[in-house]
């Protein structure tokens, strides 16, 4: 099991940031949630995506590809967590002959489904496109990179890191790294004490990989959130979910 897993390693290196715990809860080769099961996102899974939802999000997109993909002068798409495919299809239904198609997807069971689609590059990681430029884009991706956790105190900031405790994991509240409190105090700063916020410096190395490997083009990246002022107000816990047969 993976709680099996992750209590040896913090037995060995002491309690962990959660992004390491998220990385491993999410993506561990064997335990991983997106390492095992069916495709997760579909109807009868745990969660659903406007592709899933209507075709008409998947033709709205394919228009902005399309264009993009004409006046930037690029001739390679790529989906980035393609999933079901029920966005990567659409956009087929579009593209002239010639495309080159990537879909980039960790996922063993979305990857075996997207493997079916005739004409498509499955790869667990987006290749260098450089050279040739590329429209990329990305549906609710940013809110699977993980995060580190912090609360608010009369004293400043605390990291809340992932340890044991009776039988299983808990949470432990330790002095935050550097880079972390900067990130709160820069993002947080209105936030009242006891409030919770997710720190999202893996979001920004992920993102900033994406803009390393495409060079010219155009990049759409679609996710949902609230504004500042809703985020200080009604969302004191934060904003980290999990679904299950959603």
């Amino acid at each position: 099991m993976l709680r099996d897993v992750l209590i040896k390693q913090i037995a060995a290196d002491g309690p962990m940031p959660f992004e390491v715990f998220q990385q491993a809860a999410l993506y561990h080769p064997e335990f991983g949630f997106y390492a095992h099961g069916p495709v997760r996102s579909t109807r009868g899974g745990d969660f659903v995506t406007s592709p899933e939802v209507s075709s008409l999000f998947g033709q709205t997109v394919s228009r902005f590809v399309s264009s993009e993909m004409a006046r930037c002068g690029v001739g390679a798409v790529a989906e980035l967590g393609a999933g079901s495919g029920s966005l990567l299809g659409p956009l087929m239904e579009t593209l002239t002959d010639g495309v080159r198609i990537i879909a980039v997807e960790h996922s063993t069971a979305a990857t075996e489904a997207l493997a079916a689609l005739a004409g498509v590059e499955v790869l667990a990681e987006l290749p260098d496109l450089v050279d040739g430029g590329a429209v990329v884009v990305g549906n609710e991706v940013v809110d699977n990179v993980p995060v580190a956790l912090t609360m608010r105190t009369a004293d400043g900031w605390l990291e809340r890191l992932v340890g044991t405790g009776g039988d299983g994991l808990e949470f432990v509240l330790a002095e935050p790294r550097e880079p972390v409190r900067r990130w709160a105090d820069r993002y947080g700063a209105g936030l009242p004490v006891g409030a919770m916020l997710e720190v999202q410096l893996e979001a920004s190395k992920w993102f900033g990989g994406v803009l390393d490997r495409v060079g010219r083009g155009a990049i759409a990246l679609f996710d949902y959130g609230g504004l500042t002022e809703e985020l200080e107000t009604r969302r004191l816990s934060g904003t980290l979910r999990t679904y299950r047969n959603h």
